[in-house]
């Protein structure tokens, strides 16, 4: 276990085990280093793995306000600490927006696996205002399960059979505790630009890994950064939906081993 202090002053905490060439892992909403669990014995059999605790999760401190752009600084003050020069990155879901952006605040990153960053989920106008709303009545109410699996289910579109699996697991109730980020995060992708004129001199090798069974908004997200980042590729993850990580975890690895050391 290591701590940082990143731009403002928030300490960052990350997870360092393993041996050969770095990867950062950044996790998504609702989850914090140990989203990560299942696939750390095979990824540490090729890899040193940095897992962070995003800002607000797990060991990691937070601010009195949120912003968006101190995520990207986060993971770039991560970076920045880890020996040997750039470093590749994995990002889950808003961990992948964290880690894309993390490019224009000078973190040192030499490629990118983005694994279905959230860029259509919400949708736009109404239907954005009326899921966040849901999610922060429910908070407001004291029902933080409620907006936990009204996230999960309604938004992320995780289907009922795998949402029952994660209320079993022993993490379900440590993401209850922080289901207030989950709130600030929604209002943060409601107010996201994605603008293709930034990315015109992306020069970073990126995957773009997608669940095959994954709803099509995840699908529409990732064709749609595919067309803005030249040079990225698409991987289907055949027969998965938003958490491979956890439902499939030798075929996320073996993406991840093959463009990162075989590609």
């Amino acid at each position: 276990m290591h701590s940082i202090q990143s731009e403002d002053g928030t300490p960052i905490r990350y997870f360092r085990r393993g041996h050969g060439p770095a990867i950062l892992l950044i996790h998504g909403t609702a989850a914090d280093h140990s989203r990560w669990a299942p696939v750390l014995p095979a990824l540490q059999r090729h890899f040193t793995l940095y897992a962070m605790d995003r800002r607000g999760r797990g060991g990691s401190g937070d601010a009195a306000a949120y912003r968006m752009d101190d995520e990207f600084a986060d993971v770039a003050a991560v970076a920045a600490v880890i020996d040997g020069g750039p470093v590749d990155a994995v990002g889950h879901s808003y961990g992948g927006i964290c880690a894309m952006e993390s490019v224009f605040r000078d973190a040192s990153i030499r490629r990118l696996v983005l694994y279905e960053p959230p860029i259509a989920v919400l949708g736009g106008g109404d239907r954005a205002g009326d899921a966040i709303a849901n999610v922060r009545r429910r908070i407001a109410e004291g029902d933080r399960e409620g907006a936990l699996e009204y996230f999960y289910g309604r938004i992320a579109q995780i289907p009922p059979r795998a949402l029952t699996a994660m209320r079993a697991l022993p993490d379900w109730t440590k993401q209850m505790r922080a289901v207030h980020t989950v709130l600030r995060e929604l209002e943060a992708m409601a107010r996201y630009e994605l603008r293709p004129e930034r990315f015109r001199t992306w020069s970073i090798p990126t995957l773009l890994l997608l669940g095959g069974e994954s709803p099509s908004v995840y699908r529409a997200g990732i064709e749609r950064m595919q067309a803005m980042l030249p040079g990225s590729t698409i991987a289907v993850l055949e027969g998965q939906g938003h958490m491979a990580m956890k439902t499939a975890p030798k075929l996320f690895v073996r993406e991840i081993v093959k463009f990162l050391k075989e590609g």
